[in-house]
């Protein structure tokens, strides 16, 4: 009887453990891209979704845009304005399971939101792209725009828990890097 007792006490010991370590543990890796252009688009402010296209790819492949004027657009010119957008972040289509981005192509202005979910093996080379990007961008402005310069500067390159790797450079960053934190958890 008394080893019964033992046995019953190590049990229920090891199972609060056990609820305890799941909920200490991290958020897994995603596999699975969500809806990131939405997600992108709900956590910046309006007058940016006014402003700057977002492309991405959906859940088929096919590259899609929303917001800005991309509603004016063909899908040809979508599909330029997105493998334009790609290649001035430093990334391929290959490089990601999912995406959505939206960058300024104008010289004139520091400005891109990007939400990267690495294909397996590739989470360097996205994170290299967009560190290169973001180094271009304050190599352009250093001595061109002082004021885009400081925003080129100030960009935040981040890998979430989740697998994802989150690009934001803009007036707004920080609100927005926040906001995309908590939609990507």
């Amino acid at each position: 009887m008394q080893h019964t007792r033992i046995f019953a006490i190590t049990a229920a010991l090891l199972c609060a453990a056990a609820l305890f370590l799941t909920g200490c543990g991290g958020a897994a890796a995603r596999t699975e891209p969500l809806d990131y252009a939405s997600i992108l688009q709900q956590a910046r402010p309006q007058e940016e979704n006014d402003a700057y296209n977002i492309y991405y790819a959906g859940t088929d492949g096919v590259v899609n845009g929303t917001a800005g004027f991309t509603a004016d657009l063909t899908a040809d010119q979508i599909a330029d304005g997105a493998q334009a957008s790609l290649d001035l972040l430093g990334l391929t289509p290959e490089d990601c399971l999912g995406w959505a981005a939206s960058v300024s192509q104008m010289m004139t202005q520091s400005y891109a939101v990007v939400i990267a979910l690495p294909a397996e093996g590739r989470t360097d080379a996205v994170k290299q792209g967009l560190q290169d990007f973001i180094q271009q961008q304050m190599e352009l402005q250093q001595n061109y725009l002082p004021d885009q310069y400081a925003i080129a500067k100030a960009a935040q390159l981040t890998t979430l828990p989740t697998g994802e790797v989150v690009l934001v450079m803009g007036p707004s960053a920080d609100s927005e890097l926040s906001a995309l934190k908590e939609a990507l958890a």
